[in-house]
């Protein structure tokens, strides 16, 4: 287990945009890429730099396994020391904030391809109630719970501390880009978890890609990337 996360802005963004856009009456899935420092050392440490979104129902494993090794052949003809860190999940119902069994089953086949233990590999449930905070202007912290492996059956039921779980910047300054940002993009006119008319700023996970006949950037949504950018300057 890691004993600190670190959650990017970036990555926060991306995950209340997928959200926004497809999370009323569908569960959203998708994939975490970062860094970990010694993930068997008791001081070990874990960054999540980006979110990939891979789809807007349920997970089947052709879409995971595609998915999954897609990221993983970008990153490494990328190669800056990313690599697949967890996975990402919000539930259709937005009342039901804890991670479906699908997401839990990907999150422990994620772990045990590293040799199992979990160390390096977190699961995030996105909260709608709390991006509803920030487009509010309430957003304490970051905008999702953070699951890992159970010492014993490996299973991702162990809610992590929310003092080991940290964003990149403040409160303040993470709602307003994820406001901006979810605002941007025409989702935030009613209900956080719920599309809507519109689309100025646009993300686009697997599926959409795969229904835009290969069209979308799914892998780096470079257009969030930038507009989260030029909003942190």
């Amino acid at each position: 287990m890691s004993s600190s996360i670190s959650l990017s802005t970036v990555s926060q963004s991306k995950m209340a945009l997928h959200a926004a856009k497809h999370g009323h009456g569908n569960p959203i899935h998708g994939i975490l890429v970062g860094r970990s420092s010694s993930p068997t050392s008791p001081a070990s440490s874990l960054e999540v730099t980006d979110a990939v979104p891979v789809c807007h129902e349920d997970p089947t494993k052709p879409i995971v396994d595609m998915s999954l090794r897609l990221v993983d052949g970008h990153l490494s003809v990328k190669n800056d020391g990313t690599r697949i860190v967890g996975w990402y999940t919000s539930n259709s119902n937005a009342g039901d904030e804890g991670p479906s069994p699908s997401a839990r089953r990907v999150a422990s086949c994620l772990s045990a391809e590293e040799g199992g233990g979990g160390g390096g590999c977190v699961l995030l449930a996105v909260s709608a109630g709390r991006i509803a905070g920030c487009l509010a202007g309430e957003c304490p912290g970051p905008i999702c719970d953070a699951y890992e492996a159970d010492g014993k059956s490996g299973a991702y039921t162990r809610l992590v501390d929310g003092t080991r779980v940290a964003s990149e910047d403040d409160g303040a300054r993470l709602g307003e880009v994820i406001r901006s940002a979810i605002r941007s993009s025409g989702e935030g006119e009613g209900d956080a978890a719920a599309g809507g008319g519109g689309s100025q700023l646009s993300i686009c996970d697997f599926v959409d890609h795969l229904e835009d006949c290969g069209r979308g950037d799914w892998i780096e949504n470079r257009e969030v990337g930038r507009f989260v950018k030029n909003a942190l300057a």
